[in-house]
């Protein structure tokens, strides 16, 4: 039997040896046909496993036999009769325009492939019903009406009911190819708004900054927690009443005037007993760079139930220093000691909160002023580029987030079609260690290997590095499988974003040696 498609409704027929290059008429359109020559029996059949998608031969002795894939052992029966689906679920094909044999399973019919031998694009047939008989031309009863002219014959021939057409893998990647688009789109869109938005916003003018900066009311106290020690020591020391009490003293700068009797007076005034409990809070603050100032309040109370509050207000000063390591300097403005009903028992400096913020205020912005200029370059330039990096963070973080998620999912889809075109789950790049199986499966890598790479970052020491190098390995293999080099394998490492969907977009699909 020559078997063989019709050339106008692509039907699978079949015909007797001895009609080969008579003229006959296709059964189901009627369209003239000419029974083609058989293809050389000694060609091997091109046969595709189930299981791991290798191409391998088989000769023509094999039909009606079972076979084993070379790669995988996948056993597959090779159907005697095209169009007849064997035991395994696979059928035969031939290429029309070379005559080269197919044998595939039926999950691949109705879709697209280009002939290894010939290099044709080929359809991959529908499964149809049993073949039919043609019927030699001269045998068929011709109407003695029927004009001459074979167009217009042809014309009048009854037109086969079109069936509907499943989709085929070509439509499903079509399709993701079309989403990828759109959410590209819709996230460039994103991108533009927010850029656009925030270019807006620094356009605007922005108000000149004074010598003196705002001041805000501070954060709780666990966030100055040198600021709260400082004040505590103070606290400490007056309580204490010992002769290190008189280093206090120093601790006010020459524009505020301090005595022994001051200080004294404030001992006498916290002089109610142990304490019993000790609470800090920042009333207010301001940090600048090079200098700070803080006023902070804290509530003691004593075993016999009595309670003081004191105010503390004074300026941190950093000195710079080449090791890397600056000095800090704290000079005392202003102390006052409250009692139960918030009235001044004793103070040094300073009392009123107004004057003290103002006079706090003022050394804050003539220190940082002076010192800037005096800070070294390699500072400088560290704190500038610091600050530029902040702030590119802080106006572009949208637009970065929005790229990066971009990124994300063109690099997921792209790879969801890569499994896909190599007859593999797309769903299996969400799951943990079975994507690595499959990239090795893919990759015509032991699966053992792919399991190894999911689980050598629990390797001590050197499982980042471990992983690292079988991901390169198992990522070469993919490439190869697609036809392409070793530089394309390390793209698919280190800008999965870009080779990814290269191979998933691009014409071809997986190739396999004999």
């Amino acid at each position: 039997m020559v078997h063989f498609q019709c050339p106008h409704c692509k039907i699978p027929l079949q015909m007797s040896r001895e009609y080969v290059g008579q003229t006959v008429l296709c059964p189901h359109c009627n369209g003239q046909i000419q029974v083609p020559r058989p293809m050389d029996s000694a060609q091997s059949i091109i046969c595709l496993c189930s299981r791991c998608s290798g191409l391998y031969k088989v000769p023509p002795a094999q039909l009606g036999r079972q076979v084993h894939c070379p790669t995988c052992k996948q056993p597959a029966s090779i159907p005697a009769e095209k169009g007849i689906t064997s035991e395994t679920d696979s059928f035969r094909f031939n290429c029309p325009s070379c005559g080269q044999d197919y044998c595939l399973p039926s999950k691949y019919a109705g879709g697209k492939l280009t002939c290894l031998t010939c290099k044709q694009p080929l359809s991959i047939p529908r499964q149809s019903k049993p073949d039919e008989e043609l019927v030699l031309l001269e045998e068929k009863a011709i109407p003695e009406e029927q004009p001459n002219d074979l167009q217009s014959f042809q014309s009048e021939a009854p037109v086969p009911e079109q069936e509907s057409p499943e989709k085929s893998p070509a439509a499903g990647r079509k399709l993701l190819a079309v989403s990828v688009i759109i959410i590209i789109g819709l996230l460039i869109g994103i991108s533009v708004y927010f850029w656009t938005n925030q270019t807006q916003k620094l356009s605007q003018p922005t108000p000149s900054k004074t010598s003196q900066s705002p001041i805000q009311e501070a954060p709780p106290a666990q966030n100055y927690p040198q600021a709260v020690d400082f004040s505590r020591s103070i606290i400490t020391r007056l309580n204490r009443q010992s002769d290190d009490v008189m280093d206090i003293i120093y601790l006010f700068p020459d524009t505020v005037d301090v005595s022994k009797q001051t200080i004294l007076a404030l001992i006498n005034s916290l002089d109610i007993g142990r304490f019993f409990s000790v609470e800090t809070q920042i009333e207010k603050a301001r940090v600048e760079p090079d200098a700070s100032f803080f006023i902070t309040k804290t509530t003691v109370s004593s075993e016999l139930g009595k309670t003081r509050a004191i105010r503390l207000g004074f300026v941190e000063i950093e000195n710079p220093s080449d090791t890397g390591s600056p000095s800090i300097d704290r000079w005392i403005f202003g102390l006052a000691v409250f009692d139960e009903n918030e009235m001044l028992t004793a103070s040094a400096g300073e009392t009123d909160l107004n004057a003290l913020t103002a006079v706090l205020d003022e050394m804050v912005t003539q220190y940082a002023h002076s010192v800037a200029p005096s800070l070294s370059s390699r500072q400088n330039t560290e704190k500038i580029s610091g600050q530029i990096i902040e702030d590119l963070l802080d106006k572009y973080y949208r637009p970065i987030a929005a790229v990066l998620l971009l990124i994300f999912l063109v690099t997921l889809i792209s790879m969801w079609v890569v499994f896909d075109k190599a007859g593999e789950p797309g769903w299996a790049i969400f799951v943990p260690f079975y994507n690595t199986v499959v990239l090795a499966r893919i990759g015509r890598n032991p699966e053992w290997l792919g399991l190894v790479c999911a689980l050598s970052p629990l390797v001590p020491a050197i499982g980042s590095l471990l992983n690292l190098i079988l991901f390169i390995y198992l990522s070469i293999g993919v490439a190869k499988a697609f036809g392409k080099g070793t530089l394309f394998g390390l793209g698919l490492v280190f800008l999965p974003f870009i080779f990814y969907p290269i191979l998933a977009f691009s014409e071809g699909g997986v190739e396999y040696s004999g």
